[in-house]
C-alpha cells in the first residue's frame, strides 16, 4: 500500500497539519502554505548522531508514497489520531468545502516497523 518515496528530503513549511506518534517516530499528514493544500504523509524519526551526544540530535524525514484510493484530499485543520497501527483523518477544510466525515484508515501497519498503506 505505501513505499518511501525517492523523494525523500524534508517536508514543506506548513500549519494546520496533523502529527501523530508512532512507535517512537513522527508521521505527518496533510497542512497547507499559503497556496497548496497538502495531502502528502512524512515520518521523521529523531536519532543521536554517531559520536554525537544526547544534546544533539538528527532528524531523518521520509516521505510515504501512498495509493491514491487510499489518500484523502489535501486538507488544512483536521485531526489525526492513530487506533493500533492504523492513521484515521477527520474534518478539516478541503478548500471551501469543509470535510466532516471519517477517513477510511489511511495507515496500516503490518507486524513490522514498515507501514502498510
Amino acid at each position: 500500500m505505501c513505499a518511501h518515496s525517492e523523494e525523500d528530503g524534508v517536508p514543506d513549511a506548513r500549519s494546520g497539519h496533523s502529527a501523530v506518534s508512532w512507535r517512537g517516530e513522527l508521521v505527518l499528514f496533510g497542512g497547507s502554505d499559503a497556496q497548496h493544500r497538502f495531502n502528502d504523509t512524512w515520518i521523521m524519526a529523531v536519532s543521536v548522531p554517531a559520536g554525537g551526544s544526547a544534546r544533539q540530535l538528527l532528524a531523518t524525514w521520509r516521505k510515504l508514497k501512498v495509493r491514491a484510493d487510499v489518500r484523502p484530499p489535501g486538507r488544512v485543520g483536521h485531526t489525526g489520531s492513530l487506533v493500533g497501527d492504523s492513521l484515521y483523518v477527520f474534518g478539516g477544510c478541503h478548500g471551501r468545502a469543509v470535510q466532516l466525515d471519517p477517513i477510511k484508515p489511511m495507515l496500516k501497519a503490518s507486524g513490522t516497523k514498515r507501514l502498510k498503506l
